[in-house]
């Protein structure tokens, strides 16, 4: 299936925004007052999981909306699909289990695909509240289900497999 894939398109370490971000982390930290300290826990939320994330689906949505006429997709994510997306990755235990890969299908869906350790995980958006997933390890166990709450968070069968 032809799609975007994040890593493909867009460096998301070289941008502008990103290099006076890591200019300020060579800042010494100065405590003496309140607004310095915040300024340093917002500059280390920059390096969560769940940041980049939501910082690779802006850098998806900026390449939609420049490129929308000259791409071959069918059918481009909704905002609904993104806002969906978003909500999610809040949810994800990132602690537990790795990051994923997010990509643009052709179909307008907004997929996150986990294949490593022997395992291999798709879930998608389109923007309805739900997601739907696949997935199977490398001992042939399979899962998979659709119409799951966003709000829910990722299933215990995806947790499961993933961090195995």
């Amino acid at each position: 299936m032809a799609g975007y894939f994040i890593n493909e398109v867009c460096d998301t370490t070289s941008s502008q925004s990103s290099k006076l971000y890591f200019d300020e982390l060579m800042v010494a930290p100065d405590y003496t007052d309140g607004v310095s300290m915040k300024k340093d826990m917002a500059l280390n939320s920059r390096k969560s999981p769940a940041f980049q994330m939501i910082r690779q689906l802006d850098d998806l949505i900026e390449i939609m909306e420049s490129d929308a006429e000259s791409c071959e997709f069918s059918r481009w994510p909704t905002k609904a699909a993104f806002d969906d997306a978003r909500r999610f990755i809040l949810k994800l235990p990132l602690t537990r289990i790795p990051m994923p890969e997010i990509r643009l299908a052709e179909d307008g869906e907004i997929n996150f695909s986990w294949n490593n350790n022997g395992c291999f995980v798709d879930l998608g958006f389109y923007g309805t509240g739900a997601y739907s997933y696949y997935g199977h390890s490398g001992r042939g166990d399979e899962i998979m289900d659709e119409g799951n709450s966003v709000a829910k968070g990722l299933a215990y069968p995806i947790i499961k497999l993933l961090s195995a």
